[in-house]
């Protein structure tokens, strides 16, 4: 019954179809066809439909905002510094001394006039005795085994030829003589090393120049301008003072840049001396 109903609609669709009109042009011919064939038109009249009144939309009344009753301010809290109470007063207690015992102090010997007592019964280390040089203390150098007295050493640089052989008397010794290789050698190197300018040797000229007499009683011949004595001077290879001149023996150092040698001096100038015992 459903399947004919739906062709008998169909039929008129198709139908305008083939006429050439289109589907739904058709459709509204079918409708309108169907529409005056229908019995219950004028029995049942189309009611308009009520037209509803657009929905109003109310915005809901705004809620008060609410209000956020403070309570009364809390007072701060006040601090109250309370004085700290003073400490007590400290209380010292003073030890009760009694009495002190010393002991008796160790008794000192008696030294009687009739008795000496020595230093080991006193119980006294004797102070040690200062080293005594090998000739009595007379000097302040040694070499080879004998005693020498430099007197740059002891402060004395102003003297004659006179008065240095008075000096070496004075400690029991003499000027030095220089009568041997070896002697000149370490003499002519002392002055060096001690950086003295020169010193009066024991020695004296003979008028022409030619003899060397020390103060031991020794001669020897001199050899001009040849070792020890100096090549160069004032005037020349040494000695070279005239006759009756410069006839005291002294060593220059290097005081006419020739190293240490002899020259022929002045008796009056003024030098340190080497002493020997």
């Amino acid at each position: 019954m459903r399947l004919s109903r739906g062709l008998i609609i169909l039929l008129p669709l198709l139908f305008c179809g083939a006429q050439g009109q289109g589907f739904f042009s058709g459709f509204n011919n079918f409708v309108s066809m169907v529409n005056r064939f229908n019995p219950l038109r004028n029995v049942f009249p189309s009611r308009p439909a009520p037209s509803r009144p657009a929905p109003s939309f109310s915005s809901a009344p705004s809620r008060p905002a609410p209000t956020f009753s403070s309570g009364p301010a809390r007072p701060a809290p006040s601090f109250s510094s309370a004085p700290a109470p003073a400490p007590p007063p400290a209380t010292f207690s003073r030890p009760v001394i009694t009495s002190i015992t010393r002991p008796d102090p160790a008794p000192i010997p008696a030294v009687s006039s009739n008795s000496v007592q020595t230093s080991q019964q006193l119980n006294i280390a004797p102070a040690p005795a200062p080293p005594r040089p090998s000739s009595g203390g007379r000097g302040n150098h040694q070499w080879n085994g004998r005693d020498y007295l430099l007197s740059w050493r002891e402060g004395q640089n102003g003297l004659s030829w006179s008065q240095a052989r008075s000096y070496c008397s004075s400690r029991g010794m003499r000027m030095i003589s220089m009568d041997s290789p070896a002697k000149v050698a370490h003499f002519l190197q002392q002055v060096v090393s001690d950086r003295a300018p020169y010193f009066w040797a024991g020695g004296r000229l003979s008028n022409d120049k030619r003899t060397l007499t020390w103060e031991n009683g020794r001669s020897e011949g001199i050899r001009k301008g040849q070792h020890p004595w100096s090549f160069t001077g004032s005037r020349g290879a040494q000695p070279d003072g005239g006759p009756g001149s410069e006839e005291c023996l002294a060593v220059l150092n290097n005081f006419y840049n020739d190293g240490s040698k002899f020259h022929d001096v002045g008796c009056s100038h003024k030098k340190p001396t080497v002493c020997e015992a």
